[in-house]
């Protein structure tokens, strides 16, 4: 009996609606990206960490809408904190190296659906962290600088207006 109990809280637990906002992702043309490989990746392996990562922080984003609202976003574009030097002089390997002049930057497009299922705010943007080594970042992230990019861009929308934040209960 207590079996029984426990799995059906556990099936109920896994089919119950989750209220919060949802993220729907779509890479455009990702062999095009400027600049989305790790050191010593092949861009097809590239192309799937970046689109599983990114897919993730976007989804994370989405929790913070209301309740039924879908954000559907295209990225056209990645350029990474950074760049790859190959052969670097002192070690003879391949390793990313940060500077000021090379930013992370992305472009895409979204659109932000309400419950029932008209668009509330769209638009194209370019977005941008140029003092992305300036800032306190304690993400473990293999995309950290990228990740806090997008969390800034995520709460200017919403301090704006231009997407609901969740209510707190």
């Amino acid at each position: 009996m207590m079996r029984r109990s426990l799995i059906t809280a556990l099936f109920c637990a896994v089919t119950l609606p989750v209220f919060a906002g949802e993220a729907k992702v779509d890479f455009v043309q990702p062999e095009k990206f400027t600049d989305i490989r790790n050191v010593n990746d092949s861009l097809e392996d590239a192309q799937i960490r970046v689109s599983k990562e990114f897919s993730l922080y976007f989804s994370d984003l989405a929790k913070t809408l209301p309740d039924g609202y879908i954000l559907e976003v295209q990225v056209t574009d990645i350029d990474l904190a950074g760049r790859i030097e190959y052969n670097y002089a002192r070690t003879m390997r391949d390793i990313r190296v940060l500077k000021d002049i090379d930013w992370p930057k992305m472009s895409l497009s979204y659109r932000l659906k309400n419950p029932q299922q008209e668009v509330v705010a769209s638009g194209k943007e370019d977005i941008r962290d140029m003092y992305y080594l300036s800032k306190a970042n304690l993400s473990s992230s293999d995309y950290k600088y990228e990740e806090q990019m997008l969390k800034e861009w995520f709460r200017h929308l919403q301090r704006s207006k231009v997407f609901p934040t969740r209510e707190k209960s």
